[in-house]
């Protein structure tokens, strides 16, 4: 394979950000943004309408993507435990609260670049969310440099700028315009190729997934669908003024629900009601929310449905499937903890920082909140058979403490119970199990 050099790349990437693929990735991209911060996102449905409609009502601008994200992205929702050294956890100071925000961006976007640095000890990350990326021998598993533009969003656009790029691999940092000309060419000294890709699947033949494209294209068939209602109930209760009339002057008049129109004496005048289903359409609208959920393995309660509220057991045999598919997510997203570490190591050692050799992270599996007598039963097989300890149940209620802590609230709790003669309840179940079974010795001596 012909090995191409920095400014011939530099010299081809206009070309390739210019192809078809990656604008129209970029396109999608923006409006995956767009979506997630709810942001003019008007924009991709007014075209459905004309300008007279959009005159009657706002373009409906429900966005429902970000909580499906949200729903979807269940890794980070605890954050994990690291078994790393002490240098290495302050260095990481910031990494939950970016992995948390990288996770629900690369199930928007499909892929995602996280560009690694370190300044004053401390590890920090920057999100590309829309890159290219160069590969060894083609192997879109081999990536060894990323170039992407610096003003990633293209919204609003600067009159006559021209977009700069940033190229980034092992050794060098290079910023250029998409002529060709290097603004920068610098070496950044951090020893490796910063940079970590994730996917919200496994890659087949594209460097790229597509990510949430499903979760858009189902918000706005509803935002036309709510559209479209919103302009059935204006014209419902206004009516659509009409009239007829031989008049060369009324050939051509501008209708609306709040237009006065002045006819002559023979001219014919009405309001015709405006029909269609509005309950089936409200229907319509649940239907296409409900099929998307159901094909991610999710499911909709909507807020008139009542009924008795669910335990822990009954939701998580409910979410059965889209448990299944997280136990997918956690062994992806540990291979990527693992690249991170490795980058990281590497990183820290080039800018005086040894984070050490030992790491292993450990994810915390959601669980729905269990009733008091499910979480009593649950504790107490628990800690009867050794499972966990008095510490471990108390750093499960306060998730913001480590062991030190838990267990000096402990003693002190214990030691505040003995001087006030609070008696401890070991085991209310056992008691509540002891009081039914002399209730069935009393009935069977009645008989």
């Amino acid at each position: 394979m012909a090995v191409r050099t920095i400014e011939q790349i530099i010299k081809d990437v206009h070309i390739d950000f210019k192809s078809e693929y990656l604008t129209n990735r970029r396109k999608q991209v923006t409006k995956s943004m767009d979506y997630y911060t709810n942001n003019n996102t008007d924009q991709y449905i007014s075209g459905y309408f004309d300008s007279e409609s959009l005159r009657e009502i706002p373009v409906f601008k429900m966005n429902f993507v970000k909580k499906f994200v949200k729903k979807m992205s269940g890794v980070y929702k605890l954050n994990p435990s690291r078994v790393g050294g002490e240098i290495y956890r302050g260095a990481i100071a910031n990494k939950d609260r970016y992995n948390k925000e990288l996770e629900r961006l690369t199930n928007l976007n499909g892929s995602m670049a996280t560009v690694i640095g370190m300044e004053d000890g401390v590890f920090n990350y920057t999100p590309i969310t829309f890159y290219d990326v160069i590969n060894e021998n083609d192997d879109i598993r081999k990536p060894v440099a990323l170039i992407y533009p610096e003003r990633q969003i293209i919204e609003n656009p600067v009159r006559g700028a021209k977009d700069v790029y940033v190229y980034i691999d092992e050794k060098s940092l290079i910023r250029f315009v998409e002529d060709g000309q290097i603004l920068t060419n610098t070496p950044h000294g951090l020893g490796t190729f910063p940079v970590v890709f994730t996917h919200d699947e496994e890659l087949v033949d594209l460097p790229y997934s597509n990510g949430a494209v499903d979760a858009i294209s189902s918000n706005e068939q509803v935002n036309i669908a709510l559209t479209e209602l919103g302009l059935g109930l204006r014209f419902l209760m206004f009516g659509q003024p009409w009239m007829m009339t031989d008049s060369p002057d009324q050939k051509k008049l501008k209708m609306g629900s709040d237009r006065i129109i002045r006819g002559g004496s023979k001219d014919k005048f009405g309001i015709a009601n405006a029909g269609g289903d509005l309950p089936g359409t409200i229907e319509a609208v649940k239907f296409l929310i409900e099929a998307f959920a159901v094909s991610r393995q999710m499911w909709v309660q909507w807020s008139n449905e009542g009924g008795e509220v669910p335990s822990g057991v009954s939701l998580n045999i409910k979410d059965f499937e889209r448990l299944d598919d997280y136990v997918d997510d956690f062994a992806r997203w540990e291979g990527y903890e693992n690249i991170f570490f490795g980058k990281e190591q590497i990183i820290g050692k080039n800018k005086g920082v040894n984070i050490g050799n030992e790491f292993f992270v450990n994810f915390t599996e959601k669980e729905y909140p269990n009733s008091p007598s499910e979480q009593t039963v649950k504790d107490t097989f628990e800690l009867t058979n050794g499972l966990v300890s008095i510490i471990d149940l108390k750093m499960r209620m306060d998730k913001n403490i480590d062991e030190v802590e838990a267990e000096r609230l402990i003693v002190e709790n214990q030691a505040i119970n003995e001087r006030l003669n609070v008696k401890a309840i070991e085991n209310p179940m056992a008691d509540n199990r002891m009081q039914q079974e002399d209730e069935d010795e009393d009935v069977k001596d009645e008989e």
